[in-house]
């Protein structure tokens, strides 16, 4: 339940909703996409969309497209095929593909234009991860540049090598745990080792993972110290224990494509009912009233969660492949605490008064519309004085925590 009110603070009108504290919501993220996002990244500070489109909006947006804080632009037109990874390698934006010609699976963002990764792929690259100061690309291709290279190879920014003998099917995600490299897809070998669909390579070998998982695995993720799988076998998610893989409470009864952590739990994404669910430590819950469609990529940003894949709707409301999970600014999360800003717009400095009674200490974040902290600041009292240091003009937003204080909310400067 939400109780929205507005108040007069002799300066201007403030709009508070109070909520229970773990209110929050699916919201668009600006007009959407046309068909399908498969894949998110930060980079050079904005946040940048793959996938399968052609358009956002009224906007050409050729398969990829970075988000400009309301609308979504184009980036390079050069790619005509379905973009399924973004990935940040040596201060570069990279993108892997189904695009088998010009660029051979991968390219990379130079200036306005993408170009040819190295000689590529004679395949598919469907994900990407730095580890050990390469770039790993995996997917479905047998060969990397002039060299055979089975499912997946590594790149120095030059040139790609291969992993080993590599796998005997596709890979279809890739993690990092304790210094070692996963890989789980549709295979049942790795280097010259039987696998279940999950294989480790430590730098110069591929191993099991135990018995590994009774069918292909999509996902795979580090929650709490322990490594986790989604894919498409019986339960849809599991965990390694050491010695075997445990599913993860009664599961999700249909396939999970994506995992990530968000503000320290676990999210799951797939094809399932409502297609995202959470991990409470005990069971699976629905998050929200979710989507109206698969859920293939999450992207943890700050306070908030974003989602991308084929759905339409998102709690209910319209999301065109493209959504976040984020508490509303202007909420106030614990006992209907009321804050002031002003002046909104601010320019050299504005004021935070917060009401009755005195907090104490707390402690205030400004952030920009991608999250990304810009100041932090530690206060006593009611009222603060916030002084701004070289941002440019825009949206930001803050967020006032302290002992039984949790506010956010949301200004412009000019």
């Amino acid at each position: 339940m939400k109780i929205k009110c507005v108040f007069w603070l002799g300066v201007s009108w403030l709009s508070l909703v109070f909520a229970s504290p773990n209110f929050a919501q699916w919201v668009p993220v600006g007009p959407g996409f046309n068909l399908h996002v498969e894949a998110m990244t930060v980079y050079k500070n904005s946040l940048y969309a793959g996938g399968w489109f052609d358009t956002s909006g009224q906007n050409t947006a050729s398969k990829v497209a970075k988000w400009e804080g309301s609308n979504w632009s184009a980036v390079g037109d050069e790619i005509n095929d379905f973009v399924f990874a973004l990935e940040v390698f040596h201060d570069t934006l990279f993108a892997g593909g189904a695009y088998t010609h010009a660029f051979r699976g991968v390219a990379k963002l130079e200036g306005n234009k993408w170009r040819r990764a190295g000689l590529g792929f004679n395949g598919s690259a469907r994900c990407l991860l730095v580890y050990k100061d390469k770039l790993i690309a995996s997917g479905a291709f047998s060969e990397a540049g002039d060299r055979p290279a089975n499912f997946i190879a590594g790149f120095d920014g030059a040139n790609w090598t291969n992993l080993g003998d590599g796998t005997n099917g596709p890979v279809y995600a890739l993690a990092i745990w304790n210094g070692d490299l996963y890989a789980g897809g549709a295979f049942t070998k790795a280097g010259s080792q039987p696998v279940g669909y999950i294989a480790k390579w430590d730098g110069g070998n591929w191993s099991a993972v135990g018995p590994g998982l009774p069918n292909s695995i999509c996902a795979i993720t580090v929650y709490e110290n322990t490594l986790f799988a989604g894919g498409w076998f019986p339960g849809s998610v599991a965990k390694w224990n050491g010695s075997n893989w445990v599913q993860v409470g009664a599961g999700l009864k249909y396939s999970v494509r994506t995992l990530t952590i968000h503000q320290n739990e676990l999210y799951a994404g797939g094809g399932f009912d409502k297609h995202v669910a959470k991990w409470d430590g005990n069971a699976w819950q629905t998050v929200f009233d979710g989507t109206n469609g698969l859920i293939t990529s999450f992207l943890s940003l700050s306070n908030d969660l974003y989602a991308g894949g084929s759905f339409t709707l998102a709690s209910n409301a319209s999301a065109l492949r493209i959504a976040k999970l984020t508490v509303p600014f202007g909420t106030t999360e614990l006992n209907q605490k009321k804050a002031a800003f002003y002046p909104n717009p601010m320019e050299k400095e504005a004021t935070l008064s917060l009401a009755a009674p005195d907090w104490g200490n707390w402690e205030m974040t400004i952030s920009s519309v991608l999250g990304q902290p810009v100041q932090k600041s530690f206060f006593t009292g009611k009222t603060a004085t916030i002084r701004r240091e070289n941002w440019p003009p825009g949206v930001y937003f803050y967020k006032v925590t302290g002992k039984d204080l949790n506010l956010n909310g949301k200004f412009v400067a000019r």
